[in-house]
């Protein structure tokens, strides 16, 4: 009887150790796919990066052009939105051979014509400089592509930043 008693309190011992979440010792990086689309130059890749510490949770969308040459460009969730909205406009505006020019957060969305083809470009700004590494070139469909994936990176977002708040030491 007295073992039975001793395995039955190791048991429910245990298992209330291994609901309590422990918090990282070194930070811990989780990377959820969102979706891509076709640039001008290779595959965009958006993703929902979120980084755990002892200390802190922080998270960012993040839009990665995956050319030899290419920028990961983060941004805040809080224009994600904005963003989406101006890659429709700028996509709507490229079909009607209109121009366009819009700015979201540190993204500069124009429409443009270059060799006699229109384009959707997204430039990043970095620090007031400006490389072609900073813009991203796409067609209509998959400019409006990607403003349904960075709207489906918000809400990924959204949905994982109160889960991993569990992981915070209290």
């Amino acid at each position: 009887m007295k073992k039975y008693i001793l395995t039955v309190i190791i048991t429910l011992s245990s298992s209330a150790f291994a609901q309590t979440p422990i918090p990282p010792q070194k930070p811990v990086m989780v990377v959820t796919e969102i979706g891509e689309v076709a640039g001008s130059n290779d595959k965009i890749q958006v993703l929902v990066v979120s980084q755990i510490d002892s200390k802190k949770i922080s998270g960012s969308i993040q839009i990665k052009d995956k050319g030899m040459m290419g920028g990961n460009f983060e941004i805040d969730a809080a224009i994600a939105l904005q963003l989406s909205k101006l890659l429709d406009e700028a996509s709507n505006k490229l079909l009607a051979g209109t121009m366009f020019s819009g700015k979201a957060g540190t993204a500069n969305v124009s429409v443009v014509e270059a060799s006699g083809q229109k384009s959707v470009v997204i430039e990043f700004d970095r620090e007031g400089i400006s490389f072609s590494t900073n813009t991203l070139r796409l067609d209509a469909d998959n400019a409006s592509g990607l403003s349904r994936i960075i709207i489906r990176a918000k809400q990924t977002s959204d949905w994982l930043s109160p889960k991993l708040g569990a992981l915070q030491p209290k």
